[in-house]
């Protein structure tokens, strides 16, 4: 049987919560899960621009960490400039880094999702999220676990399983470290 891959692009925002696998958007069609995540989900929401640390923050247009987002393939490459952060009171520096996304499934099925996050520098006190939208407009927000120890060159995150998105729309990993938005990489949903 061969995969096929979700294209490319980019999503934002959230309110009510639900376990993987419940739906109550009228055209989001939920399967079981295979497994059990520890992800929260929130359902609907309306995209802002101001708080970089709330999980529906969309940065404006054209101001984007690591450049504008570009429509890619199901497995995607963003780069995310370089930040300073805090954490248990010692001062990192982390440069230009690499955050890849990849979704294996087919039209609005998602069987599998991850990222890694690439960067010759130490990331501490992080976590993914995985965002499903239209442009303000967020479906569904998968709020990753944060990661509370530090790691050297790259850290990686396995997001939802076999899970249904909302067709015609975008499915984002949004970056977080030291609880502030750092990027994301998006793949449009066909």
């Amino acid at each position: 049987m061969i995969k096929k891959f979700l294209m490319v692009s980019v999503l934002v925002a959230v309110s009510a919560v639900t376990s993987v696998g419940e739906a109550d958007a009228t055209d989001v069609k939920a399967a079981p899960p295979k497994e059990k995540t520890s992800y929260q989900v929130i359902e609907g929401g309306e995209a802002q621009s101001a708080d970089p640390t709330a999980y529906n923050y969309v940065p404006k247009e054209n101001s984007t960490p690591g450049k504008a987002i570009q429509p890619l393939s199901a497995s995607g490459y963003q780069p995310i400039n370089g930040f300073g952060f805090t954490y248990k009171g010692n001062n990192f520096k982390v440069t230009t880094g690499e955050l890849q996304h990849r979704i294996i499934g087919s039209r609005n099925h998602i069987e599998n999702e991850g990222v890694q996050y690439r960067v010759p520098s130490t990331v501490c006190n992080w976590r993914v999220d995985y965002q499903n939208r239209n442009g303000a407009q967020i479906h569904r927000t998968f709020v990753g676990k944060t990661h509370t120890g530090c790691g050297f060159g790259a850290v990686a995150d396995n997001g939802p399983h076999n899970v249904y998105v909302k067709s015609g729309s975008q499915q984002c990993a949004r970056l977080y470290i030291a609880g502030k938005f750092r990027g994301e990489q998006c793949h449009h949903i066909g």
